[in-house]
């Protein structure tokens, strides 16, 4: 089921009508807004909606350019089921109940994986945080292991504060001030000389 949530962000759907500037009418409001159904939009404008079925009959060439894309996905979605048919044809119902439930424990074992690499780059994107790195730099970090993750993060955190001190040290180049005798410790031996202390 389609929502219009533009319908909901406008306060429509709580019964609360949006006033209409003077001047301007009402229906290029009612014209962007998608039909009940959720199915078809309206051209400003037009007050009809567009048809597929219209479309295709209107402009052969658009037409042509579906039926091959249609044309393609049914020969794909036969050859995979002709192939997956052969394979099974000669599999007795032991065979075929063992395929499945490997599938299944495979399409597990799959989710598990991806489960278990959100939870380490979550947890590789807390440390960065808490070491005061970038958190780009978790494209870097291997997400194997937990130990794979901690040995790559030692080393991004590494090279990263290495790179940091080099560019630090390449701008801070230059000079040293040159000494004009604006020491404390000679600022306040002329301070005692003017005040006629002696040292």
């Amino acid at each position: 089921m389609k929502l219009n949530l533009q319908f909901f962000a406008n306060g429509e759907a709580a019964g609360h009508e949006q006033p209409v500037p003077q001047g301007q009418d009402a229906e290029p409001q009612a014209a962007e807004n998608t039909q009940e159904n959720g199915q078809q939009d309206v051209k400003p404008g037009e007050g009809k909606p567009l048809d597929l079925v219209a479309l295709l009959k209107s402009d052969k060439a658009f037409q042509g350019q579906v039926d091959q894309h249609v044309a393609k996905a049914i020969n794909t979605a036969l050859t995979n089921a002709r192939e997956k048919w052969e394979k099974e044809k000669g599999m007795s119902a032991e065979e075929l109940a063992a395929q499945a439930t490997q599938e299944r424990e495979d399409a597990l074992a799959q989710r598990e994986q991806d489960i278990q690499t959100r939870e380490m780059r979550v947890a590789a994107l807390a440390m960065l945080s808490d070491k005061g790195l970038p958190v780009a730099l978790v494209e870097s970090i291997s997400l194997a292991d937990e130990e794979a993750m901690e040995a790559s993060l030692e080393a991004v955190e590494r090279a990263f504060r290495a790179s940091v001190d080099s560019a630090v040290k390449e701008r801070m180049k230059g000079t040293a001030p040159k000494d004009q005798g604006n020491t404390i410790s000679t600022q306040l031996a002329r301070m005692r000389a003017a005040a006629g202390l002696k040292d």
